[in-house]
């Protein structure tokens, strides 16, 4: 598990404050692939991203949007490019 920083935009107020988000590497056995999921500080509880398009989101230089929210149901969370790279590191590198 790592823990991440993430920024969380109120989806009533479109505050944003910078949150801590706990992820684990998880084995999908239907898809047959690797997933990273956040288990701690997500939005709806199913934030997750398949381990080859985080590491596209690498490559890319773009943030991982793990929830894109719904004004006034769902907060935003993004989790930027800086924090995509510890990712990758700890996940794709590594059996993590």
């Amino acid at each position: 598990m790592i823990t991440v920083k993430g920024i969380r935009t109120n989806c009533f107020s479109g505050k944003s404050n910078e949150v801590e988000v706990d992820c684990e590497k998880k084995h999908n056995t239907f898809l047959d692939s690797d997933w990273v999921w956040i288990v701690r500080g997500g939005v709806t509880g199913y934030e997750s991203i398949e381990v080859s398009k985080l590491q596209a989101c690498k490559d890319s230089m773009k943030d991982w949007v793990a929830c894109s929210g719904t004004k006034g149901v769902w907060d935003n969370l993004v989790i930027p490019i800086s924090e995509v790279f510890r990712l990758v590191e700890c996940f794709c590198n590594s059996e993590g």
